[in-house]
C-alpha cells in the first residue's frame, strides 16, 4: 500500500498534461484539439495507383473515432508511465541506500577507496 506522500505524487503525475511541442495559442487548453476534432464531419478519401498492379482503395476518416482511439492511447500510456515511475524510484532508492552504505563501510574500516586525492587534498564522498 503506498504511503501518502507516495499517492501525493502519483496523483500529481496523473494531473499532468504538459505538451511541450503543441501549439498553446491555438490549443490553450489540453482538451481544446479532441474538441475541435469532435465538431468535425466524417471524411471519404480515395486513393489511387497509376501502377495496374495496385488496387484503388477507399476509407473513411471518422474524427469522433479517431479522437476516442487517441485519448484512449493517451490514457493508456499514462498509466504505464506511472507504474513505470515507481519502478525507477524505487530502484533509485535501493540502489542509494546501497552505495551510502557501502560508504559507511568503507569510513568505519579506514579505507579512502572511492575518494578523489588532487595533491595534498584528500576529497572523501559523504
Amino acid at each position: 500500500e503506498p504511503s501518502e506522500e507516495q499517492q501525493k505524487q502519483t496523483s500529481q503525475l496523473l494531473r499532468y498534461h504538459g505538451l511541450g511541442a503543441i501549439n498553446m495559442t491555438l490549443f490553450p487548453e489540453w482538451e481544446c484539439f479532441f474538441l475541435d476534432l469532435l465538431k468535425m464531419e466524417k471524411e471519404g478519401w480515395t486513393v489511387a495507383s497509376t501502377k495496374p498492379h495496385i488496387p484503388e482503395y477507399e476509407f473513411e476518416i471518422n474524427p469522433s473515432s479517431l479522437c476516442s482511439r487517441l485519448i484512449s492511447v493517451r490514457e493508456q500510456i499514462s498509466k504505464e508511465w506511472v507504474k513505470d515511475l515507481e519502478v525507477i524510484a524505487s530502484m533509485s532508492k535501493t540502489y542509494m541506500e546501497s552505495y551510502w552504505k557501502s560508504q559507511r563501510t568503507l569510513d568505519e574500516v579506514g579505507s579512502t577507496e572511492g575518494a578523489v586525492k588532487i595533491g595534498n587534498l584528500l576529497f572523501m564522498e559523504w
